[in-house]
């Protein structure tokens, strides 16, 4: 809800309205590194893929439930027990309250 999915933004224009937003909620990757440039607040959906010194600044806030991963970091793109372990672990409702928490 109340979200706008903008897909074809050429990396200047991305960068511009990541700059300007209040905040973003992203995975590990490009969104939380443009994020970072600007030191706007970040919700860093950790999902466990890579260790999180790869993709950890100051201003972000951290959303992660891995101690219970068996496969934690993974290093995988398809890895089965990575995918369940983040369904049970990362459910909608824990990320909900985890930046509801923090705004």
């Amino acid at each position: 809800n109340n979200c706008t999915k903008l897909f074809d933004l050429d990396l200047r224009k991305l960068s511009y309205i990541i700059k300007i937003s209040e905040f973003v909620i992203c995975y590990e990757g490009l969104f939380n590194h443009i994020a970072s440039c600007f030191n706007k607040k970040n919700f860093l959906i950790h999902t466990g893929f890579l260790p999180l010194s790869f993709s950890h600044y100051p201003n972000n806030i951290v959303i992660e439930n891995n101690a219970n991963m068996s496969c934690f970091p993974c290093y995988k793109f398809d890895c089965k027990d990575h995918n369940k372990s983040i369904n049970e672990n990362l459910s909608e409702e824990f990320v909900i309250k985890k930046i509801n928490d923090n705004i």
